[in-house]
């Protein structure tokens, strides 16, 4: 980097602790105890005493590594709930033995290294390539684009798994641009990524679509043969599903994993009713995601310029790979919104609109 990306890289940083920092106060409120947090926030108070009761311990170091693993809510993945309880282990040592009573402490710890944290650390990941370019400061609109966004804003006032869901898979396409085609490391990486974004939540195997444009740009763009598409294809769904049950060791346990696949199946069952019955059909459907764009992402125009934006970097062959990967990731999570689920809230579309509105400048000289 020279003199002038490394002043904007540093006023990127800069700017990220105090966006950071301007959480703390109002992440504090509405936490004085496990009862206060069912009037405010039905999901965390879900959530809390599962994570709670991961730190009771037991008779011998085996029984509470057991208790540690089962968290007993499976309507989430093990990495939401693993990388909770590894914030709170220095919070735990330092408030001493009773450190279950300092709920608000606690609490606040969590939305800010569980939701504000990985939010920042993808949007500071999605324009570091500008950062390197002649334009550094394409870098810096960006940024401030992407982390006042209101769906954002709104994300970083509780605790919840859509944060660390966006950075798993902010990597998982950063991952697969870096490989450009390759078939190589990178594109290996980017499976451990995905089952991490999988684990945390269940959206993360929407990724499907973009895989499958990857393997045939690696195909026709890299001219890669079809036995090493096919062999690496193979080698990434080993390298995949193995990172899934890592990540996720009660799939190991046979009670545990019928109470997964309970749990998802719930999920899936819950998420198609009321769509094409209740819900009003598609155009009603469309009418609620416009909605959502216009109340958390800046507007429908927007979006559809950053979606346009794709469309012609494509057709001008500028910048191919990054724009195929982020449309089809894009066109996975809205279409499975607009087609399938019967819910919809802001903040769902997180993972999705920041990689695509860190597009936004790219045709800009």
């Amino acid at each position: 980097m020279d003199k002038t990306q490394k002043r904007y890289l540093l006023l990127i940083l800069l700017l990220a602790l105090a966006y950071f920092a301007i959480f703390i106060l109002p992440n504090q409120t509405g936490a004085a105890d496990a009862t206060m947090l069912s009037a405010f926030e039905h999901d965390e108070f879900a959530q809390y005493p599962n994570l709670m009761q991961m730190f009771r311990g037991g008779e011998t170091s085996l029984l509470a590594f057991k208790h540690f693993l089962t968290y007993q809510h499976y309507y989430y993945g093990f990495p939401f709930y693993l990388f909770s309880a590894l914030v709170l282990f220095p919070v735990k040592w330092m408030l001493g033995p009773d450190w279950v009573a300092h709920t608000r402490t606690i609490m606040t710890v969590l939305r800010q290294l569980i939701s504000v944290l990985p939010v920042l650390l993808s949007a500071i990941l999605l324009v570091l390539d500008q950062l390197r370019s002649k334009a550094p400061w394409k870098a810096l609109l960006t940024f401030l684009l992407l982390i006042s966004l209101p769906a954002v804003v709104g994300n970083n006032m509780w605790w919840h798994p859509d944060g660390l869901l966006t950075l798993f898979c902010t990597l998982t396409v950063l991952l697969l641009i870096r490989d450009e085609g390759k078939l190589g490391l990178y594109f290996y990486l980017s499976g451990v990524a995905c089952a991490l974004a999988i684990g945390a939540k269940f959206l993360g195997a929407l990724f499907v679509l973009t895989y499958i444009a990857y393997l045939i740009y690696a195909k026709i763009a890299r001219k890669q043969t079809w036995k090493k598409v096919i062999l690496s294809a193979g080698a990434f769904l080993a390298v995949m599903l193995g990172s899934v049950v890592i990540t996720n060791p009660l799939l190991l346990l046979p009670i545990e994993r019928g109470e997964i696949v309970a749990a998802v199946s719930i999920i899936f069952s819950e998420s198609a009713q009321g769509f094409y019955v209740a819900g009003g059909g598609f155009i009603t459907k469309l009418k609620d995601v416009a909605l959502v764009l216009r109340s958390s992402y800046g507007g429908v125009l927007l979006f559809l310029i950053a979606l346009a934006n794709l469309v012609v970097c494509l057709v001008k062959r500028r910048n191919v790979l990054k724009s195929l990967v982020v449309l089809t990731w894009v066109a996975a999570l809205m279409g499975y919104f607009l087609f399938y689920a019967s819910t919809l809230r802001g903040h769902y579309f997180i993972p999705a609109v920041l990689p695509l509105y860190a597009c936004l400048l790219d045709l800009v000289p």
